[in-house]
C-alpha cells in the first residue's frame, strides 16, 4: 500500500503545484492590465507594456513617424502639427498641404485607441489597414474608415 501512496501523493502535489503555477501567472497578467488601466497616463507606455513589445505611434512632441498619404518626407510643408500633444490640422492655413496623414510604418497586429476633439459641423475619420502605393490615389481605396462626424450639425441649412 506505501508503494502506491508514495507516486500517488507525489502526483498530487506536483498538481497541485502546477495549478498554482498557472493561478500566479493569471494573476501577473491580470495584474499588470489592472496596472495599466489604474495608471494610464496620457501618451505614455509603462515599462511592463514597453516589456511586451507595444510601441507609441505619436510622440505627443513632433510628427516623426508620420507622412501624408503617398508622399515621404511632407510633414515640413502639411496642414498637420502638433498642438498642446496632439495631433492637429491646421484648414486655416492656406499655404500648408492637405492631406491623409499615415505611419512612416506599417503595422500589424495592433490596438489603436485614441481620442479625439472635432469642431462644429467637423467631419474626419481614422483610416486603418491603409496600402500606400502610387497606383492608388487616395486612403479610402484600400483602407476601411472609422468616421468621425458632427451629424446633428452637417446639415445644418444657416450658419451658427
Amino acid at each position: 500500500m506505501n508503494r502506491i501512496t508514495l507516486p500517488f501523493l507525489s502526483f498530487i502535489l506536483l498538481l497541485i503545484f502546477s495549478c498554482k503555477q498557472q493561478e500566479k501567472e493569471k494573476f501577473k497578467i491580470e495584474r499588470s492590465k489592472e496596472l495599466a488601466i489604474k495608471n494610464k497616463v496620457h501618451n505614455q507606455l509603462l515599462d511592463i507594456e514597453k516589456e511586451q513589445g507595444w510601441k507609441l505611434l505619436f510622440d505627443g512632441e513632433t510628427l516623426n513617424g508620420w507622412h501624408l498619404y503617398n508622399k515621404p518626407d511632407s510633414t515640413g510643408y502639411s496642414a498637420w502639427e502638433v498642438k498642446d500633444g496632439t495631433i492637429y490640422c491646421n484648414a486655416t492655413d492656406e499655404s500648408k498641404v492637405f492631406g491623409d496623414l499615415v505611419t512612416d510604418t506599417e503595422f500589424e497586429n495592433y490596438e489603436l485607441e485614441f481620442e479625439w476633439q472635432m469642431g462644429l459641423r467637423g467631419n474626419g475619420g481614422v483610416f486603418v489597414n491603409v496600402q500606400e502605393s502610387p497606383e492608388y490615389a487616395a486612403t479610402y481605396e484600400t483602407g476601411s474608415e472609422y468616421q468621425l462626424l458632427d451629424y446633428e450639425n452637417t446639415w445644418t441649412p444657416i450658419p451658427l
